[in-house]
């Protein structure tokens, strides 16, 4: 592979440095803008970042990096995009606090011999054959055409995933555009394709087509308004399982469509039926509904139920649009797994498989993985994982960090609190647990260790670390529990025999930490997320997920 400088004409001389070849951690000078220079890197692994540093001499100037806005912390901007042509890759800069004039040619590179593959939101993103990738400075993914007159389109793997969200701009102003999206099933089928086209009037046809379907089952079509169902059809499916929605208009062609897709399986006397649902934000919308009529609406849901279709998790969805349409994913994207919704922090990347979530890193050696679960309003979770490599092993300042947000006295999406476990130095064979209540104003905490569900140590009135142990937790719970008084806390569980000491008190056996929330000011109606962040810990599998709704 070989980096090569495109002429260009920025004010500023520019001196440009290669200072990460994915894992070789390689450094490279390359020179300045001013002279047209080649330098070979070599064999760069697949899914590996190439990262540039450019800076400069000129009084009153700072570097920028390629890569993710938090890089560049003068002002919390991306000053480098990324355009796929043909064998090669693009990176342009822009040089100016505030993106200047906004023309991100002021440093242009060349990769040769490059694709870019785009982990950007947790899940890999590809282009589609024929098909360019820009970074845009939002975060998001333009997919263009590689020649003019072509449709362009991007597919994103989700291992075997029960389901994906994620946000799709799409410009359906002109005469004929087409929006099609497809999900394929994890045993290489697929089972939905559906496509949005744009009429000379403005207004849209939504067609789907379900390949897989038996005939058996029929559709059902319900339109929300601002959260409230007003319509709902049924609509049975033709020889060629093709279904029509028509005529539909998009009062506003350019506003972003969220596009979910989950499958679930429901119980019935004839046995198990999976349903895929697919929901799709629409914004403001006037239309007709097959077999309701015209109705105002801001989102649909697309319930397809069957007994033919496998149980397996989806393996792909892919989009396209038609020549002349653009067509933007948003980073955005979450994974569903163990039926939640996933979205990676941090620089985090997803593999989804064999009923478990690994937590990657990211392309970048300083990013960390972490993710965000999205709880629907809940009363208790509880998040198990693959047992992390002993104490002492793991790199001084190892720690696993949980937090939670959600809904107090009525006010929606509020902190909780936050639980962390950390390896304090490398000569450690032990960790220290620390609490922090006091978003929701708890000044002291309660500490139960329970052994094999006998409960060993009670300590009430306690501040600062809450426990010091012999392993890492196997798990997180959070939730409510009735000890005198509705109260909320953190529970750790840990392998058996764990040797486990609360400041004050001896070493002890125990199986399971609880750290409560003593004299909040305010209890908690619900939760709504949990955020899982690690630090120099290697690649975290979740292999389990359990929620409780709120009792009335």
């Amino acid at each position: 592979m070989t980096l090569s400088f495109v002429p260009a004409d920025a004010e500023i001389t520019w001196n440009v440095d290669v200072i990460s070849c994915g894992s070789k951690g390689c450094l490279v000078k390359i020179g300045d803008n001013r002279v047209s220079t080649t330098v070979t890197l070599g064999t760069i692994d697949k899914g590996q970042e190439i990262r540039v540093f450019i800076h400069s001499s000129q009084p009153g100037t700072h570097g920028f990096e390629s890569g993710p806005a938090s890089r560049n912390i003068y002002d919390q901007l991306a000053h480098a995009i990324v355009i796929q042509k043909m064998d090669k890759l693009s990176v342009a800069f822009e040089d100016t606090d505030g993106w200047g004039d906004h023309d991100f040619n002021d440093v242009v590179l060349e990769l040769e011999g490059a694709r870019m593959e785009a982990p950007f939101t947790g899940v890999p993103i590809s282009p589609s054959a024929g098909s360019n990738f820009a970074f845009n400075p939002s975060g998001g993914v333009d997919v263009t055409p590689i020649l003019v007159g072509d449709r362009s389109g991007a597919s994103i793997t989700l291992g075997e995933a029960d389901g994906w969200q994620g946000t799709v701009d799409f410009d359906g102003h002109a005469p004929s555009a087409q929006l099609t999206y497809a999900v394929q099933s994890a045993s290489g089928l697929p089972d939905l394709v559906a496509s949005h086209t744009t009429s000379a009037d403005g207004w849209t046809d939504l067609a789907l087509s379900f390949p897989r379907a038996t005939g058996r089952a029929t559709l059902q079509v319900d339109a929300f308004l601002a959260g409230q169902k007003v319509a709902s059809s049924q609509v049975q499916p033709g020889p060629d399982h093709s279904l029509t929605f028509a005529p539909l208009r998009f009062l506003d062609a350019r506003k972003a469509k969220t596009i979910t897709v989950r499958k679930s399986t429901l119980a019935t006397t004839a046995g198990p039926i999976s349903q895929e649902r697919v929901g799709i934000a629409t914004g403001a919308t006037q239309g007709e509904i097959t077999g309701f009529g015209n109705v105002s609406f801001d989102a649909l849901e697309l319930t397809f139920s069957d007994g033919g279709f496998p149980t397996s998790g989806f393996s792909e969805v892919s989009f396209s649009a038609s020549p002349g349409a653009s067509l933007t994913v948003e980073d955005d994207q979450s994974l569903s797994v163990f039926h939640q919704l996933h979205r990676a922090l941090d620089g985090g990347v997803f593999e989804a498989g064999g009923g478990t979530l690994t937590l990657q890193h990211g392309v970048a050696a300083d990013e960390d993985p972490g993710v965000a679960i999205a709880l629907a309003d809940v009363e208790a979770f509880d998040l198990t994982w693959s047992p992390f490599l002993p104490l002492g092993l793991t790199a001084s300042g190892s720690s696993v960090e949980v937090n939670t947000r959600g809904t107090v006295k009525g006010v929606t999406d509020q902190d909780l609190g936050t639980l962390r476990v950390t390896q304090l130095t490398m000569a450690d064979t032990d960790a220290e647990i620390t609490a922090d209540y006091s978003a929701i104003g708890s000044p002291t905490q309660r500490i139960l260790l329970y052994d094999q569900g006998h409960l060993v140590a009670d300590v009430t009135g306690h501040t600062g670390a809450a426990a010091r142990a012999l392993a890492w937790p196997t798990g997180i719970g959070k939730g409510n529990v009735i000890l005198g008084s509705r109260v909320l806390y953190y529970s750790l569980p840990f392998p058996e025999d764990t040797w486990i000491r609360i400041p004050g008190g001896p070493w002890m056996r125990g199986d399971r930490l609880l750290v409560l929330a003593e004299n909040p000011q305010a209890d908690v109606d619900s939760l709504s997320q949990l955020s899982l962040r690690t630090t120099s810990l290697p690649p975290i599998t979740l292999t389990g997920e359990a929620v409780t709704p709120v009792t009335p």
